[in-house]
């Protein structure tokens, strides 16, 4: 590897934003409503599949807001409605996002 192509993949995980790291939304999604980290680790790779990036990063975004809006009491619907209003998207485009993840998470023995 060449001291300017180090440099730049250096540069790249310097400025990177931290959620790029972090843990999976999607999967602490899932585990926050009680099901197994194995089954929803699996549920997010099937969904990840199914949806396409595009879609698996919108659903992302959409399930850090979900989980941080659980973690501050709201319920489970209550909590999606103000994650998909945090995402700067619709129910008519997140919805069926949502239903894909549970179709998933079914297939997934969970």
């Amino acid at each position: 590897m060449t001291g300017t192509l180090r440099a730049a993949l250096a540069l790249c995980f310097l400025i990177a934003p931290a959620p790029l790291f972090a843990a999976d939304s999607v999967v602490n999604m899932c585990t926050a409503d009680g099901r197994s980290r194995a089954a929803c680790e699996c549920a997010a790779g099937a969904l990840r599949d199914d949806i396409g990036p595009r879609n698996y990063a919108l659903y992302k975004a959409i399930g850090a807001d979900y989980v941080e809006h659980r973690r501050g009491g709201l319920e489970a619907a209550d909590a999606w409605r103000a994650a998909v209003r945090s995402a700067g998207t619709t129910s008519g485009e997140a919805d069926p996002l949502g239903a894909a993840h549970r179709a998933a998470i079914r297939g997934c023995g969970a």
